[in-house]
């Protein structure tokens, strides 16, 4: 309801407000590229530093403090780090579902449990999977652009429900 509150205030910008709901890269420019890049990739070459830790949270909390990890900074620590990934990429990009949560997912199924294999397979694969969307967004009705999020979402959807059905909850991971 606040949205929507916000929408109808905003009418002049209601068209851009639109497509930041729905994601898109129609309005990214090389500029802002740049702004984007640069931290996600910090922060991504970071995230696969942190595999150990990774693979010894997976093993569960108890496990991973014997072993040596401090679970309650680990933890901290990611949050802060996905959430200021999150917020950067929706601040510029707008809502574009499902990339973050099949993608892992299909990865860990495909080369198992070790976040060595599984952190980079997922940033070349996501990125594979937007550059698709967004090829799909900009051809398909060409030369009308449809949202990336749009077809990310038609893509996910059956992938997520095909990745249930097929594995369920038992894989390993």
């Amino acid at each position: 309801s606040v949205q929507t509150i916000f929408m109808s205030m905003g009418k002049d910008n209601l068209t851009d407000v639109m497509w930041w709901l729905y994601g898109s890269f129609a309005n990214i420019t090389w500029e802002n590229a740049w702004i984007i890049f640069v931290p996600a990739m910090g922060i991504a070459i970071v995230a696969m530093i942190w595999a150990r830790e990774f693979n010894l949270y997976s093993m569960g909390e108890d496990q991973a403090a014997q072993l040596g990890l401090n679970v309650k900074r680990f933890k901290r620590l990611t949050m802060v780090t996905a959430s200021i990934l999150t917020a950067l990429c929706v601040a510029f990009v707008g809502i574009i579902g499902f990339v973050g949560l099949v993608v892992p997912h299909a990865c860990r199924m495909a080369l198992g449990s070790d976040h060595r294999l599984i952190m980079p397979a997922s940033v070349v694969i996501g990125a594979m999977l937007m550059l698709f969307a967004d090829l799909v967004a900009r051809t398909v009705m060409s030369p009308a652009e449809l949202p990336v999020g749009a077809i990310t979402a038609i893509i996910g959807t059956p992938v997520f429900a095909y990745m249930l059905m097929k594995r369920g909850r038992n894989y390993d991971g």
